[in-house]
Parts: C-alpha cells; structure tokens; sequence
C-alpha cells in the first residue's frame, strides 16, 4: 500500500514523504520525557529501523523498552551496543546491571556495575551505581548462597534464554549446541531437552526429536511441555493416529501456571481442538497474561475458527504489533471483494499506515479507505482506533465522522464540520471512478485530497465549506497529472460552480500540497 500513498504532479515529480531516523529519535525523546512509554518506544524502533547503526538510537530504546518492562530484550539491544556498535558507551554496562538487578540475576548485576564504576569512574550515573551496589551486596547477605551457586543458576538462565532466542532466529544449528551442552551440566533440565528436540525437528532429524521427547517423559511423567511437542511433531509427520491419542490426553489437562496454560492452548489450536485451545488462550489473555508473538497469532485463530471474527482480527493486529513484517500473512483467508479501489488484502497495510507513519495524509487516506469496505473487519478496525488512547484528536474526530455515516456509534461525541467537509469532499471524488481505473489512480486521487485536508487541519486554517469546489479543484489537478486533463470552465459546468470559485479553491489545494 506505501507505494500508492503518494501522488505525482504534472511533471512527474513524486512528493514522498521523508522522514529519517534523526526526526524519529527525536519525536521518541519528546515522548519518553512525557511519559508516554509505547509513543516513545515506537518512535524509536522507527528510528533505530532507519539507521541501524547509530548506537545512541539504539541504547535509547533500550532504556525505554526496560521501563516498558522487557529487560531481557533491552539486555540484548545494550550488548549489541556495548559489542558490536560501539564499546566506549560504557553508561550501557550500568543500564544492563539494572536490567539484571529486575532479573534477579543478581551477581550478574553485581559485575556489571563494578564494570561500569571501572570504566566510567567519574560517569554521570556513578552514585546511582554505587547505591545499587550496596543493595546487591545487601541482598547477597540475606540470601546466603555462595557466589558460586548464584553464578551457576543464573549462567544457567542466561544459557537458556540464549538458546531460545536462537531459535527464534533461526539460527538452529547454534542453539543444538548451546542447548546440548546445558543438558550435559544440567541433567534434569527438562526445558533444555524440550527446546533440542524443537531444533532437531525443525532441522528434519524427527527420529531424534521424537527420541528425546520421550525419554524426557519417560524420566518426568506427565511433562506438559514434552506432551505438546509429541503432539505437534507426530501431527506434522502425518501420523493420526498418535496425534489424535496424545490431543485426547492434552485435552484433559488442567494446567494452573499461565505460561502452561499458553504451551496447551498454543497446541491444542495447532492441532484443530479449536474450542479446548482457545478456552486456555482467551482464560490467560483476560488475565492480562502478555506473551509472545505466537501467543497472539494462535489466539487469533482460534477466535477465528470459532467465529468470533471481530475479536480474531483485534489479536491478529497485536501478532502485527510484533511482527509487522508478517502483516499480509493472515492465517485465514478474507472474501471481501473490491470496493472503490481499496483491495481486502490491504488491511493490514492500512493498520501499519494508521499506526506506523507520522503522515497525516496518510492516515486519513487509510482511515477512509476502510470506511469505503464497511465490513466487519473495517469497521472493527476504525473502532479500535477510536479506542486508542495515543491518537491523534483529529483523526479520531475524523474516524468517529465516518462510524456516524455507517450508523455506528452514535452516541459517540460530536464532531468537527471541518471533519464532515472532509468527508463529502471525498465521496464528492467517489463520482469519478469507474471500472477502467487503476487501484494506483484511485489512490493518487484520495491522496491528493488528503494531503490537502490534512495540511489545512495541522495548519489550523479555516475550511471553507463548499464541498464540491474542494472536490472540483482536486479533479482539476489531477486531471493535470493524467492523459485527460480538463480546463476550469468544463469543471465549472459539470459541477454547477462560478470559473472564479474554482479557481480560488484550485490556487488553495496547491498551496496546500507545494
């Protein structure tokens, strides 16, 4: 959808919008310095996209991320600072003590504060170091295990989440051997078992993924985790049969822990037991249990599968939150047809617009161009975004202006007639499509309007209320950018307007999109 979010003058000329990573760390400092933590995050993941190797954008996101409460994820963005960006931002070794500290790594924290009070012995966080220090120490004397002990469990943890997140990369082949050796130091270790027989799967070795997962069950009966595995290995190796005895056992599970609960209701779904899954899924979900990407993507089709179809798209777009770049692969298929240019395989496209670029153009466009649908999942869309509370006022003026039109929601709170002259200037511009006209023409012609509304509402200048010169003084630069250009005079006839009033509003739109 980006590449149709701009329009062409006469010349050919494109007006992109450009924006780079400087003007994203900045607009996330003035996020962060409000409190507004999710705003600031992304603006800088933005940011950190457009210029991956600037280590201050980075360490930044990492400092946000740890307050958001992600410490193992801004752990991994300080060490890419520290080991790979540039080692002499040394206040980054005290950022991942804290990190630890939270962990409850504690001797973790302990040498990476040391660390930074060596390297940075006169450093700007320096008394905060030694504060946190002093409490390490502190808690070491009431815990009473030996530094030894402590290093073991959380070499341990590290290893482990280490492994998992070569997997999630990928990277198999690495993961095999971290997580081999943790079985070696660790004998019952049963996650570190669990996780090998994944990464022999997903490597094709299914004999020894198979192997393993059994005798982890034949040494911990009833391993939740080792159970799901089976199950998902046999369903992908065709076998029915075992399949269907081991979904019958899950399916009689009472797990209490949220983060099992998730594993069974993940496979359960996986597996075609929609109802049982999704009842695990959604339980946890209302707890505000915050998982994983995959957590939100099996809660999506489950709600899916059981036709609650407004709340699968409400998960699918947290799954997108996570994962942008999966946005058009939505597990199931939609059936809506075209309508007005706007394509169904476009939604989340127009979910990453909405939430994903600073361009008020834009994001009108896209807000619009859903109304254009009015389907369930259109309109469950507009609504969400109504809900959200880091929107725009504008837009969200706007969107309650095109739910009123549909007949949603109309208790809602009054809107603008700066808003409503939006609206008719657009369905003004419906009246030129027609059936020969390229998705891409359609789109360059909202665009156009758009982008002059928006500037016009960002600007706080007056709206003139004449609609249909707003309308014809966009056809009649547009047309300018076609094979068929058209002079003021035939567009004065065909909508009913003086020469003089089209060309007033035509040198308005301009001035507007120059």
């Amino acid at each position: 959808m980006r590449t149709g979010l701009s329009f062409e003058k006469k010349q050919g000329k494109v007006l992109p919008f450009i924006q780079d990573g400087e003007h994203f760390f900045k607009k996330g400092i003035k996020a962060y310095r409000q409190g507004d933590l999710k705003k600031a995050e992304h603006h800088l993941t933005r940011a950190v996209r457009m210029d991956k190797e600037e280590p201050i954008f980075l360490c930044q996101l990492a400092v946000v991320v740890s307050e958001l409460g992600n410490y193992q994820e801004s752990n991994e963005m300080l060490e890419k600072v520290l080991y790979e960006l540039e080692p002499e931002m040394v206040d980054c070794y005290y950022f991942l003590a804290n990190n630890y500290a939270y962990l409850g790594l504690f001797h973790e924290a302990k040498v990476k504060t040391e660390k930074y009070l060596s390297e940075a012995p006169e450093g700007e966080y320096v008394e905060d170091a030694n504060e946190l220090l002093k409490l390490l120490k502190f808690e070491d004397s009431l815990d009473g295990e030996t530094d030894e002990s402590l290093r073991a469990e959380e070499s341990l943890i590290i290893r482990h989440d280490q492994a998992k997140k070569l997997i999630a990369e990928g990277k198999l082949s690495q993961a095999e051997q971290v997580l081999k050796q943790l079985t070696v130091d660790y004998p019952e270790f049963w996650s570190a078992y669990n996780n090998l027989a994944i990464t022999y799967f997903q490597q094709g070795l299914t004999s020894e993924a198979i192997q393993i997962t059994e005798e982890v069950l034949e040494r911990s009966t009833g391993n939740l985790h080792a159970l799901c595995n089976l199950a998902v290995f046999f369903h992908y190796l065709g076998d029915k049969t075992k399949t269907s005895h081991l979904q019958s056992q899950l399916e009689s599970v009472y797990p209490i822990e949220m983060e099992c609960r998730s594993k069974l209701g993940t496979t359960l779904v996986l597996l075609g037991s929609y109802s049982q899954g999704y009842k695990w899924l959604r339980s946890i979900y209302k707890r505000g249990f915050v998982g994983e990407a995959s957590f939100y993507y099996w809660l999506s089709v489950g709600a899916y599968q059981l036709g609650d179809e407004k709340f699968a798209e409400q998960a699918w777009l947290e799954f997108i939150k996570k994962n942008p770049e999966k946005a058009n692969e939505k597990p199931w298929k939609d059936t809506k047809q075209q309508s007005n240019g706007i394509e169904a395989h476009e939604y989340d496209d127009f979910y990453q617009v909405l939430y994903g670029t600073d361009s008020y153009g834009e994001r009108f466009f896209a807000l619009y161009a859903l109304y254009q649908n009015a389907d369930k999942v259109a309109i469950t869309m507009v609504e969400e975004f109504v809900k959200s509370h880091d929107v725009d006022e504008q837009l969200k003026s706007f969107a309650i202006t095109l739910l009123k039109q549909k007949g949603f929601n109309k208790q809602m709170m009054s809107t603008s007639e700066s808003m409503e002259i939006g609206f008719e200037t657009a369905q003004q511009l419906i009246k030129l499509i027609n059936d020969e006209m390229h998705t891409d023409e359609i789109k360059r012609l909202y665009m156009l309007w758009f982008t002059a509304f928006a500037n016009m509402i960002k600007e706080n200048k007056t709206m003139m209320r004449n609609s249909k010169a707003w309308a014809a003084a966009v056809e009649y630069i547009w047309c300018g950018t076609t094979n068929d250009p058209k002079t003021q005079k035939v567009l004065a006839k065909q909508y009913d307007l003086s020469v003089s009033t089209i060309s007033k509003y035509v040198k308005i739109v301009k001035n507007l999109i120059d």
